[in-house]
C-alpha cells in the first residue's frame, strides 16, 4: 500500500511540473487559490445541490453552469455518483465538492482546462500513442514532423521513416496536433487506453491552409536548441550549382555552413579546425571513404540523389560515432513530394538524370529512386576546369630534380637549368567521372518499413606533359638531340561502392527499433611515369618525329573494405524521458602501398574487428531545459581494450521573452577515432592531386587518437524571419597520429613484404583548435540573405619537424567571412550572389616542400632524390621551410553572381541558371612553387581561374 501511495503522489508531482499546481483538497475550501488560472476562475460564485447524481451528469451540469472547459475519460467516471451541497463557491471549490468521495481529482492546465484524473490515493493508469505520419496524397512518410500533445505540454518528432511514439500518457482523451512545413496542420483527439498502445496513421494534406493560430503554452512545435551543434542543408540547396564549375557540388554547399570550411580548389571539408581525415562522411549510415570526384575538385555525389546533408560539430552526441572533429551525414532522397517523375540537368561539367516512381507489389507500396551522373570531358572540356588542372599540373622544377636526373651528382650544373620551368611543355589534362545512386523503400505494414540503397562512383584525373618543339641541346651537351628527362604522365583514380539495408518498425508499447547491415569498399590507385622526349629521324627522311621513353613507377594503391551490422532501440520511458541504445560490430581490411623519390616503398596489410555499444539518454527537467548524456564503448580486438567516450549536453529554450525567442546549448565530452585517414604528399612534379589518402584502422602498436571537446552555442530570433547564431568551441588534442616523414626518408624502418607495425611510420603528435563564429540571417518571401564571420586557431606538432613546436595547420583559416543573398524578382526570375573572404592562411608553398624538405639533417638521408633537392635548398638564397606559420598567403577574395529562371509549363518544369564566377577577376593564390634561376630563386603562384561564366539547365517532368 505504501508503494502504491508513493507511486500515485509521484505521478501527481510529474503532472504538477508539466501542468501547474493542482487545487487543494475539497476539505480545505477556505484555502486561497494557488495559480493565476484558479484566481481567474474564482471571480464568479456558484451554488449547486447534488444527491446521488451520476458523476458524468454532475460534471456536465458543472460545465453548463460555469462554462468551463473540461476533459476526462468516460470510463473513469462511469459508475460513480456525486453528493455535494454548495452555496456561493468559486468554480474550483465547486468542482472539489462534486468530486468529494469519488477517489478522483483534477488538475488545471495552463490554458484553463480542467482535467479529471485518478486521485493520488489511487493508482494512475497510463497508455501510449504511436504511429506514422505520411503524405495524404502519396503515402510518403514525413521525417521530422512535429507531434504536439497539447493537454500535456509535451511532444516529439518523427524519425527518418516517419515513425513516432509518446509514452506514459494518462488514460483518457488527448488532443494531438501534427504539423509539417508546407502541409495542413492536423488536430486529432486520440483516446489513450490504460495499459495499451494506441496506433494511428496520420495523413497530412500537402496544401497550405490558413487557420486560427493554435497556441500551446510553454512548448514550441520543435525546440530550437535541438538544431544547435549541427548544420543542415536541404535538397534544394544541395542542387545549387557551384559558380566555379557550374555543377551541383555537395562539398561546396557544405562549405557555406558556419564552422565548415572547404579548402579551394579541393573539395576536402574541415570541421571547426579539424583535418579532413578527422571526420567521416556517411551515406545512409554507411562510411564513404573518398567522397570527392575529379581528383578532389568536385564532390562525388549526384546532387539529385540526396535529400539532406547534416554536419554534426563539436560536442556531438554519443549515437553519432567516434571521430575527432565531427560527422557529415547524407541521406538519399525519397521524400520530396514535388519531385517530378523524371529530371534531367546539364552543365559544363556533367549531365545528371533522376527517375522516381511508386507502385505496389502484393498490396505493399514501394517507392524507387535512381540517379546517374556522367562527366562531359570527352564531349566538352570546360575552360574553368581545364585551366584549373593545367595550372595545378604545372611542372614544379624543385620536385622534378628528384626524378629528372637519376644519375647526376648533386653538384651537376644541370640541376640549375631553367628548362625545368615547364615553359617548353603543353598540358593534356584528362578527366573521367561518373556515379549512380539507387534507393527504395518498402512499406511492409503501416508501421514497418524496409529501406535499401546503393551507391557507386568512379573518378580519374591526370595530365601529360608533351614538348611543344624539339630542343637542340640538352644541358652539358651541345651536340645532343636529347631533351632533358621530364615527368611525362600522372594519373590518379578511385572507385567507391556502398550498400545497405535497414528495417525500422514500432516495437511494443513505447519502442522504435531498427536493424541495419552495410558494406563499403574503396580502391584508389595513382600512376606516375618519368621519361624523355627524344628527337630523331622518321621513316620519311625529310622530317623528324618525337617519341616518349621511360619507365613506369610501381603504382601507389590503397584499398579499404568494411562490413558491419548494427541494431538500435529508441525507448520512450515517459513523456519527458527517452533513451537510445545501439550495438554493432565492424570488420575492416586495409591494404596500401606507397613510395616515391623521397621515401622507400612501404606496404601494409591489416585486418581489424571492433564491437560497439552506445547509449544516450534525454531528460526534460522542465519545459525549458533538456539534459542529454551518453557514452560509447568500443572494444578493439587488436589491442584487447575497451575505450569509453562519455558525452554530455544541456539545452535551454525560452520562447517568451521581451527580446524574442532564444536557445542555448552547452556540450562536451571525449572523442576518439579508430580508423584514421592519412594524406601522404605525392612527389609528382606535375601531380594534379597533391596528396594520396590512406585509411588505416589502428593496430596493436599505437593507441587510437583522442580529443576533448567543449562547445557553447546560441540561437536568437528577435523578430520573424531574423535569426542570429553564435558558436564557440575548444578542442584539446593530447594524442593525435601523423605520418613521420623524416623517419620514412631515412629508411630507418625495415620495410618488407610483411606489414610493419604502424608505430614504425606513424608517430604521436598533439594539438588544439579554438574558434568562434556568428551568423546573421534574414528570410522572407522576397529575399533570403545571410552573413557569417568565423575566427579560428588550429595548431599542432608534426613528428620530427619544425623543432617540435606547435605550428598553424595547413588548413587553418584564421579569419573567414561568407555572405549569400537571393532575391526573388518574380515571374520565376531570381538574382543570386555570394562573397567569400579569407585572411591569414599559412603554409604558402607546396605541401610537399614542408613534408619532404624539412626535418632531420640532410646528411642522414639515404634517398638520392632527396639529397639532390636538398643540395640546392641549402643555398643561402633559398627560402627555408621550417616555419610554415611565417609563410603567409595573400587574402582570398571571391565574388560570384547568378541569374536564375524557374517556371512550369504544362507539367514540365524548366530551370536555367547563368552564373559568373570570380566577377572581380582576382588571381586568388592557392600556393607557390619555387623556380631555380641559376644561383637564386623566384616563386610561381598557382591560382584559381579568373572571371568565368557558366550556364546550367534543368528539365523536370
Amino acid at each position: 500500500m505504501a508503494l502504491r501511495t508513493f507511486t500515485s503522489w509521484l505521478f501527481v508531482a510529474v503532472l504538477i511540473a508539466a501542468l501547474g499546481w493542482p487545487e487543494a483538497p475539497c476539505a480545505a475550501q477556505d484555502a486561497a487559490p494557488d495559480s493565476d488560472a484558479e484566481i481567474a476562475a474564482s471571480d464568479s460564485l456558484y451554488s449547486m445541490a447534488l444527491r446521488g447524481v451520476p458523476l458524468a451528469t454532475a460534471l456536465e451540469r458543472f460545465v453548463a453552469v460555469t462554462e468551463a472547459s473540461m476533459a476526462y475519460d468516460a470510463d473513469l467516471v462511469r459508475g460513480r455518483r456525486s453528493f455535494c451541497s454548495a452555496r456561493a463557491l468559486p468554480a474550483p471549490k465547486l468542482l472539489r465538492c462534486i468530486l468529494k468521495d469519488t477517489d478522483l481529482d483534477y488538475v488545471l492546465s495552463s490554458n484553463g482546462t480542467y482535467i479529471i484524473i485518478g486521485s493520488p490515493k489511487t493508482k494512475a493508469r497510463y497508455g501510449q500513442i504511436a504511429g506514422v505520419v505520411v503524405d495524404a496524397s502519396t503515402g510518403e512518410p514525413l521525417p521530422d514532423a512535429n507531434i504536439i500533445l497539447a493537454d500535456a505540454a509535451t511532444g516529439t518528432s518523427t524519425n527518418t521513416s516517419g515513425l513516432f511514439q509518446l509514452s506514459k500518457l494518462v488514460e483518457g482523451p488527448h488532443e494531438v496536433m501534427v504539423s509539417y512545413v508546407g502541409y495542413e496542420m492536423a488536430v486529432l483527439r486520440i483516446e489513450v487506453e490504460p495499459g495499451q498502445q494506441t496506433k494511428r496513421k496520420i495523413e497530412l494534406t500537402p496544401r497550405p491552409l490558413l487557420t486560427e493560430p493554435v497556441i500551446v503554452d510553454g512548448l514550441q512545435p520543435r525546440m530550437p536548441s535541438s538544431s544547435l551543434g549541427q548544420e543542415a542543408a536541404e535538397a534544394g540547396e544541395l542542387e545549387e550549382p557551384a559558380a566555379s564549375t557550374g555543377t551541383g557540388d555537395i562539398a561546396r554547399t557544405a562549405g557555406t555552413l558556419m564552422g565548415i570550411a572547404t579548402q579551394s580548389p579541393l573539395a576536402d571539408l574541415h570541421i571547426q579546425g579539424g583535418a579532413s581525415g578527422e571526420h567521416e562522411m556517411v551515406l545512409d549510415g554507411v562510411p564513404v571513404r573518398n567522397p570527392v570526384s575529379v581528383g578532389r575538385l568536385i564532390s562525388a555525389f549526384s546532387p539529385l540523389a540526396l535529400g539532406r546533408l547534416t554536419t554534426h560539430k563539436a560536442g556531438y552526441g554519443a549515437m553519432k560515432g567516434s571521430y575527432l572533429s565531427g560527422v557529415v551525414e547524407l541521406e538519399h532522397d525519397l521524400t520530396r513530394r514535388n519531385t517530378r517523375w523524371a529530371t534531367l540537368s546539364a552543365d559544363p561539367v556533367s549531365t545528371n538524370a533522376r527517375a522516381q516512381g511508386t507502385f505496389e507489389i502484393y498490396g505493399r507500396p514501394i517507392t524507387v529512386m535512381g540517379t546517374a551522373r556522367v562527366g562531359m570531358w570527352d564531349v566538352y572540356q570546360d575552360p574553368a576546369l581545364h585551366a584549373l588542372i593545367q595550372d595545378w599540373s604545372s611542372l614544379d622544377p624543385l620536385l622534378a630534380r628528384a626524378w629528372a636526373y637519376p644519375t647526376a651528382s648533386s653538384s651537376d650544373p644541370t640541376l640549375s637549368d631553367v628548362s625545368l620551368s615547364s615553359a617548353g611543355y603543353n598540358h593534356q589534362p584528362a578527366v573521367q567521372f561518373s556515379d549512380w545512386h539507387t534507393a527504395a523503400r518498402v512499406e511492409l505494414t503501416p508501421y514497418r518499413y524496409l529501406f535499401v540503397s546503393g551507391y557507386h562512383g568512379r573518378s580519374a584525373i591526370g595530365a601529360s606533359l608533351i614538348m611543344d618543339s624539339p630542343m637542340d641541346e640538352s644541358p652539358g651537351s651541345v651536340d645532343s638531340t636529347q631533351a632533358p628527362p621530364i615527368p611525362a604522365y600522372d594519373r590518379y583514380g578511385w572507385n567507391n561502392t556502398t550498400g545497405q539495408a535497414r528495417l525500422e518498425w514500432l516495437i511494443g508499447d513505447r519502442t522504435i527499433g531498427s536493424v541495419q547491415t552495410y558494406a563499403s569498399h574503396y580502391d584508389a590507385r595513382s600512376q606516375y611515369r618519368t621519361g624523355v622526349s627524344t628527337l630523331g629521324p622518321s621513316q620519311d627522311s625529310d622530317s623528324t618525329s618525337y617519341s616518349q621513353g621511360g619507365l613506369w613507377r610501381p603504382d601507389d594503391r590503397n584499398q579499404i573494405s568494411e562490413l558491419g551490422a548494427r541494431a538500435r532501440l529508441d525507448i520512450g520511458i515517459s513523456a519527458d524521458r527517452r533513451i537510445e541504445l545501439e550495438a554493432g560490430v565492424e570488420h575492416l581490411r586495409s591494404r596500401f602501398r606507397v613510395g616515391n623519390a623521397f621515401i622507400p616503398t612501404l606496404q601494409h596489410d591489416l585486418t581489424a574487428t571492433r564491437a560497439i555499444l552506445s547509449a544516450n539518454g534525454e531528460w526534460a527537467i522542465n519545459e525549458q531545459t533538456i539534459v542529454e548524456t551518453g557514452t560509447r564503448l568500443t572494444y578493439v580486438h587488436s589491442r584487447s581494450t575497451v575505450y569509453s567516450e562519455p558525452r554530455l549536453a544541456i539545452r535551454f529554450d525560452d520562447p517568451d521573452t521581451p527580446i524574442g525567442d532564444y536557445s542555448l546549448r552547452l556540450a562536451g565530452g571525449i572523442y576518439r577515432q579508430f580508423t584514421s585517414q592519412f594524406d601522404i604528399s605525392r612527389d609528382g612534379a606535375s601531380a594534379v592531386v597533391p596528396t594520396a589518402s590512406v585509411w588505416l584502422p589502428t593496430d596493436h602498436s599505437i593507441a587510437p587518437p583522442r580529443a576533448y571537446h567543449v562547445s557553447a552555442e546560441g540561437l536568437w530570433t528577435p523578430t520573424d524571419g531574423l535569426t542570429i547564431n553564435v558558436e564557440s568551441y575548444a578542442k584539446f588534442q593530447p594524442h593525435l597520429l601523423a605520418i613521420d616523414y623524416p623517419t620514412l626518408r631515412t629508411g630507418v624502418a625495415i620495410f618488407t613484404k610483411d606489414s610493419p607495425d604502424q608505430s614504425t611510420f606513424i608517430s604521436s603528435s598533439r594539438g588544439r583548435a579554438i574558434g568562434a563564429g556568428i551568423r546573421v540571417a534574414y528570410e522572407n518571401e522576397v529575399v533570403n540573405t545571410s552573413v557569417s564571420y568565423n575566427i579560428s586557431q588550429a595548431e599542432r606538432t608534426f613528428p620530427n619537424r619544425f623543432d617540435g613546436r606547435r605550428v598553424p595547420t595547413p588548413w587553418n583559416e584564421p579569419h573567414r567571412v561568407d555572405a549569400q543573398a537571393e532575391l526573388n524578382i518574380g515571374a520565376g526570375f531570381s538574382l543570386q550572389t555570394s562573397w567569400t573572404g579569407i585572411w591569414g592562411r599559412a603554409w604558402a608553398f607546396r605541401k610537399a616542400y614542408y613534408d619532404y624538405l624539412t626535418g632531420r639533417s640532410y646528411s642522414q638521408n639515404n634517398t638520392a632524390g632527396f639529397n639532390r633537392v636538398a643540395n640546392v635548398i641549402e643555398q643561402p638564397e633559398a627560402p627555408g621551410f621550417n616555419r610554415p606559420g611565417d609563410d603567409v598567403l595573400p587574402p582570398f577574395l571571391n565574388v560570384d553572381v547568378g541569374f536564375g529562371y524557374n517556371r512550369t509549363f504544362g507539367g514540365v518544369e524548366i530551370g536555367a541558371l547563368l552564373q559568373v564566377s570570380n566577377v572581380l577577376d582576382r588571381s586568388n593564390v592557392i600556393d607557390r612553387s619555387l623556380i631555380p634561376r641559376f644561383i637564386t630563386y623566384t616563386d610561381r603562384p598557382r591560382t584559381l581561374p579568373g572571371r568565368l561564366p557558366t550556364l546550367s539547365l534543368t528539365v523536370g517532368y
